[in-house]
């Protein structure tokens, strides 16, 4: 929980930096709100690893006995406080998905070829296949001529 509070912190204080930047212009792309999201997003997501961690915390703080611990005898708060703040937090994750944010030049995730660029890609490949495939059936016939007529 230590490192959620430090790794908060960092993303607060990088918050307002970006922030001030904002305001003074000196981010120059057009699409320079996206990160906002992204943060929105990573709060939400450390807040539910908080819920989950505060729920560990109160189950094994009465020992692990059942009958003392009604947290380890009833499966819902398993279920509603350690398992929905983890299913929540990936599917909020998968949402908005860091990749929509964090790509293009100089950043560490390079947009790829689009869903087409693969095709075309793909088609040229079976084109290209389909041709060697053509001109080795050609080379054999040529060559079986040849042995033949010698």
């Amino acid at each position: 929980q230590f490192c959620i509070f430090v790794f908060t912190a960092l993303a607060i204080r990088f918050h307002i930096i970006m922030h001030r930047h904002s305001l003074s212009r000196q981010i120059l792309d057009s699409k320079s709100q996206n990160w906002r999201w992204l943060l929105y997003i990573l709060y939400i997501t450390l807040a539910l690893i908080t819920i989950r961690v505060i729920f560990r915390l109160a189950e094994f703080s009465s020992g692990i006995e059942q009958e003392h611990n009604k947290m380890q005898a009833y499966e819902a708060y398993f279920l509603v406080l350690d398992g929905m703040p983890v299913l929540l937090a990936s599917v909020v994750l998968n949402v908005v998905h860091p990749g929509r944010v964090m790509f293009g030049e100089g950043s560490e995730f390079p947009k790829g070829p689009s869903r087409k660029e693969k095709k075309d890609i793909k088609r040229l490949e079976k084109e290209e296949k389909a041709l060697r495939k053509q001109e080795k059936k050609r080379y054999y016939i040529t060559n079986s001529n040849f042995i033949t007529t010698a």
